[in-house]
């Protein structure tokens, strides 16, 4: 059996801990659910940051389907 050495599902659940992701309300979300939350009982979004809001702050592009393609929109 492989442990893990970082304790990422108490890190999820830990408000002092800053997590990042692109969508983080959809990250919330998903792992509520994955965790076992009861329904429309989320993470708290206090130790949660979004990067597509801070992408969409300093002008740059909101959807990563653009910048798959190359057009940068």
């Amino acid at each position: 059996m492989i442990r893990e050495k970082v304790p990422v599902l108490k890190a999820l659940t830990d408000e002092k801990v800053i997590k990042h992701s692109y969508n983080a309300s959809f990250e919330r979300i998903c792992l509520s659910r994955y965790l076992g939350l009861p329904s429309g009982t989320y993470l708290n979004p206090e130790g949660w940051r979004c990067d597509m809001v801070w992408a969409a702050t300093l002008g740059l592009p909101q959807s990563l389907e653009g910048r798959r393609r190359g057009t940068g929109a």
